[in-house]
């Protein structure tokens, strides 16, 4: 199993906003950071956190960080249900693997959860950056 996950919401290391705190301080307990990078996707805010979904054209990024995981199944084991990506077709999320891009150049492949739908109320984040500039540590 891959042992790295690419987040770049709420359970992002460098975040201070409440939402997401627990599960937050868990996973940095669990994991140590690689690298900020990015990964090919357009981002949305969705109000509480963000959502990632495929990008339809060359040169939609999204930035985050690039966790290794010493223990990915445990990691997951209750990562999965906090991000609602059970495996269920009724999941927001899905867990899968993609390309990412760190900030030396380097490539490493990752977990990632993206979105499997949006709602009509998700706003698209240009620049690929959550939260929002106006709103950083905020939420």
């Amino acid at each position: 199993m891959t042992a790295r996950l690419f987040v770049y919401g709420t359970l992002r290391p460098d975040l201070t906003c409440d939402r997401g705190y627990e599960a937050r301080m868990r996973l940095m307990a669990e994991s140590r950071i690689v690298a900020h990078g990015d990964v090919r996707g357009r981002l949305f805010d969705l109000g509480p956190y963000p959502g990632l979904v495929e990008a339809r054209r060359r040169g939609s990024r999204v930035h985050g960080v690039l966790l290794d995981l010493p223990s990915p199944q445990a990691t997951f084991r209750w990562l999965d249900p906090y991000e609602d990506a059970t495996g269920t077709p009724t999941d927001e999320y899905v867990r899968i693997l993609r390309r990412v891009t760190c900030s030396s150049g380097r490539k490493s492949t990752a977990w990632v959860y993206m979105m499997r739908s949006l709602p009509p109320t998700a706003v698209l984040l240009p620049d690929g950056s959550w939260p929002p500039a106006a709103n950083h540590g905020g939420r």
